[in-house]
This record gives C-alpha cells, structure tokens and sequence, in this order.
C-alpha cells in the first residue's frame, strides 16, 4: 500500500534528519536531546535527540496526504485522527522544545484529545464484558469519564517507558499488529488501515532507536 510505504520513508528521513542536524552542529545542549546525567531509567551515554514523535507524526500526516489526492473513502476519517490528535501532540512537542511543560498540563491536554474523540469521532467505552460495569456504561456521563481516562491514561504510559531502546516502539507495535488483526477479523476497514499506516511510521523510527537508541520517541 503507497500510504504505509510513504509513512515509513517520511518517517525513516525525518529521524536521519534529526540525528544528523544534532551530529553536525553539536547541539548536545539543545532541549531537544535527553542528557545522560545517570538517572535511573537513563543508561545512554551522551545526549539524545528525544522528538521521535516528530517524525511518527510527519510520516501519518505524510499517508493522510496521499489518501486525500487518491480520493479515499477513508481520508475523512484521517483527518478526524488528525484533528482529535494534534493537542496531544501539540503539548508533548512543545515538552520536548523546552523541558518546561508541567505533567499536570500535558495529561491535562491529553484529556481535550480524548474529548474530541469522544465527541467528534464517538470513540467510547460502552462495554466491557462485566455485567455491573456494561449496565454502567450505559450512563454516558460514565462512559465519558471512563473513555477519556482511558485515551490519556495510555498515552502517558507510552510515554513512560520510553528510555529503553526499542520498547516503547516495539510495545506499540505489537498492539498495533493486535488491533490490526481483530479490525482484519471483524472487516473494520479504517481501523486495519490506521493500525498499518502508524505501525509503518513507527517502524521508521524503530530502526533508528533499535539496538543503537539514537533517537527516543519523546
């Protein structure tokens, strides 16, 4: 599929790009890159870029492009991802531009994502297979409070075991392979189409963070 190749390549370059950019005009003190000060859940050995997110996002936004010149039933639908998604993004960028956004501030934004969703895109939890829960669910309030905890609960905890080289992106990669292969199952079409396009954007990045860790997600 053209879009997952784009996705791959565009995000592939971009991180060359960054890790070159920060070789070749020794940025090592710029914000952008994770100092190695020997903290617990730090073992690199110099400074890193950490806005691998930059080029997960450019390779998405890259595939988003090529499905709205092919005239996709599906491009809607993107940039729908793309709408609910940019605070979320947004904020985390700007963490990793200047290291001065508080934690409260970012789950804060994380939630706005989550709402947006939740209204624009009716991405909600209505059931979990608990019968007290499920009758719960029902209660939109509920269901609302559970779905939005539940989107920005999961990219903090992304965000989280981010350090060690590979796991972040090989974690999700795998859930994407899992929700590729239920959405393939049950013929959700843009679910198997999302799933494959970010799993080709985050395995640009991979190659660059597995084994060698020359650029984290962020």
């Amino acid at each position: 599929m053209l879009w997952s190749l784009v996705s791959f390549l565009v995000s592939f370059l971009l991180c060359f790009f960054i890790i070159r950019y920060g070789f070749t005009n020794n940025s090592n003190n710029s914000a952008i890159f994770d100092s190695a000060n020997g903290e617990p859940q730090k073992f690199h050995s110099k400074p890193t870029p950490r806005i691998g997110g930059v080029a997960i996002w450019g390779g998405f936004i890259a595939a988003s492009v090529i499905l709205f010149f092919q005239k996709n039933e599906l491009t809607n639908l993107f940039v729908m991802i793309l709408l609910c998604s940019t605070p979320l993004f947004a904020i985390g960028t700007a963490e990793d531009l200047t290291k001065k956004i508080a934690p409260m501030v970012r789950f804060s934004v994380a939630l706005v994502s989550a709402l947006l969703s939740f209204f624009l895109m009716d991405v909600r939890i209505t059931r979990l297979d608990i019968i007290v829960l499920d009758d719960l669910l029902r209660f939109l309030p509920l269901s609302l409070f559970i779905t939005i905890l539940a989107i920005a609960g999961f990219s903090n905890a992304v965000n989280l075991i981010d350090g060690f080289n590979g796991l972040a992106s090989g974690v999700s990669m795998i859930i994407l392979i899992g929700l590729a292969y239920v959405a393939f199952k049950v013929n959700d079409t843009f679910l198997l189409f999302l799933s494959i396009v970010i799993i080709a954007a985050v395995l640009g990045f991979f190659i660059w963070n597995y084994p060698r860790g020359l650029i984290f997600f962020g």
